[in-house]
């Protein structure tokens, strides 16, 4: 019984130490990475649905996009302690070291970047090395240093459906670009509603964010809502690339003037529950959106 009870206890602590490792690796954003990638490659085929080139672009970016948020929790492990929101992350709490996340992010790295290299392209493979090197060593210093960090951000969140599209047709043409710009325009309203959630939290990790400063939410309901507004009218941009008809053209409007409502909600009242509405209101936004353009392109 005793040595029954000893190996449970082992195999605990090792699913343990296995989910304190997925946990670096940020499955929920990942998740949202994959989704944004997999439309891309959707998206860009112009015959029958490869699923072995589908399968081979996900585990790539899947391993590529892991390792980047393996990484970033590796450079901030010390602003991560100091934030209530972050302090249970697996460095902070003191669950793994930080070069046994190091190491591990370096690791999965470079079998990213094999893998994309051996499966898929060239061009996935400089469009996700550019993913990940702007993460690391742009977008992850420049929090602490600038409220421009966003902006690079947003650069890094839109970059995935591009590595989906370069594995389904090497051409990045309009379309490409039109769906790069989508997902750079959410992110803005999506990050913005996030940062003035938990303002004093990322000033106490240091970070510089644009609701700093900002007493009365002006300044970042100004930013939320302009950018909403940019980014239903980039919405609609693949509807004069011809690329969308009869699902999608409802489905991003109505989805647009909602999120439109909100921002502008947040506007004139600046408050923590009107920038989560508006935040979960993002998080269901996208897949809404990208659903719709898959299933018209199906349905064509």
């Amino acid at each position: 019984m005793k040595r029954r009870l000893a190996e449970i206890g082992q195999q605990n602590s090792i699913l343990g130490i296995a989910g304190d490792f997925i946990a670096l690796t940020k499955p929920r954003l990942l998740l949202m990475v994959l989704v944004s990638c997999g439309t891309g490659f959707y998206l860009a085929l112009s015959e029958a649905s490869d699923l072995t080139m589908l399968a081979h672009v996900l585990i790539g970016t899947a391993l590529i996009g892991a390792a980047a948020n393996c990484l970033n929790q590796w450079y901030e492990a010390v602003p991560d302690s100091l934030m209530e929101r972050t302090q249970n992350r697996p460095i902070p709490s003191k669950k793994l070291t930080r070069s046994e996340a190091g190491v591990f992010g370096i690791i999965v790295s470079i079998m990213g970047f094999t893998y994309l290299t051996i499966a898929v392209n060239w061009m996935a493979v400089f469009i996700g090395f550019l993913t990940w090197g702007t993460y690391l060593f742009i977008y992850t210093p420049l929090k602490q240093k600038s409220v421009l960090n966003t902006w690079a951000g947003s650069v890094v969140g839109a970059l995935p459906p591009l590595i989906g599209w370069a594995a389904a047709n090497e051409t990045l043409g309009p379309e490409a670009w039109s769906l790069f710009a989508l997902l750079f325009f959410w992110q803005f309203p999506h990050f913005f509603a996030l940062s003035w959630m938990y303002k004093e939290d990322y000033q106490k990790g240091g970070f510089k964010m644009l609701s700093f400063n900002d007493e009365t939410g002006k300044r970042t309901g100004f930013h939320i809502i302009s950018n909403t507004l940019v980014l239903f009218a980039v919405s609609l941009i693949p509807l004069q690339l011809e690329q969308f008809s009869w699902i999608y053209l409802p489905t991003a409007i109505v989805l647009g003037f909602l999120f439109v409502g909100f921002s502008f909600a947040f506007y004139m009242q600046p408050t923590f529950e009107r920038a989560r509405q508006t935040f979960r209101y993002s998080i269901l936004y996208l897949p809404l959106l990208l659903l719709a353009m898959i299933l018209d392109k199906a349905l064509l």
